[in-house]
């Protein structure tokens, strides 16, 4: 269900290169380039602008990525909403193009209304870190001391 292609996309668009990318990934170059290629094919549009230097994006690719990344914030809301649900702790399957970039780490299932208030808190914080650039690494703190409640909001 979760999308291999718009994982490996986003990775290449952050990482400036389909080498990077698919170190990153654990994947082969070729192997990016195929899905990049097969992805730019059944959009009808090029994504990227590819030079000796590396890649840039192009108007369609600057449009797409804006919405790869919506999809993929949808999809992983809509599948915690579902093990929520059925009882479940939230948790995402890891893929080879996830693993890199997992942000939400799975807490136990909050039990009373506080705790969920927190929980839902914890996202938010870690959606918008995420939405930053942050690394997995500082967005998982973040999740933690809002959890934790040593969190603190910048003020603005």
């Amino acid at each position: 269900m979760i999308n291999e292609t718009l994982h490996t996309f986003i990775s290449v668009t952050k990482n400036g290169s389909f080498n990077k990318a698919a170190e990153k990934l654990s994947l082969t170059a070729p192997a990016v380039m195929k899905q990049m290629n097969s992805l730019e094919k059944s959009i009808g549009a090029p994504l990227f602008e590819r030079t000796n230097r590396g890649i840039r994006l192009t108007p369609a690719g600057e449009s797409f990525l804006k919405d790869a990344k919506t999809i993929l914030r949808y999809t992983r809301k809509s599948i915690e909403r579902a093990q929520i649900a059925s009882g479940q702790t939230p948790h995402l399957p890891t893929c080879g193009a996830q693993k890199a970039d997992s942000v939400h780490p799975a807490a136990p299932l909050p039990t009373d209304r506080e705790e969920r208030n927190r929980r839902e808190s914890a996202r938010r914080h870690a959606d918008i870190a995420e939405a930053q650039g942050k690394s997995a690494e500082e967005i998982h703190e973040i999740f933690e001391k809002v959890m934790n409640g040593t969190g603190r909001c910048s003020k603005r």
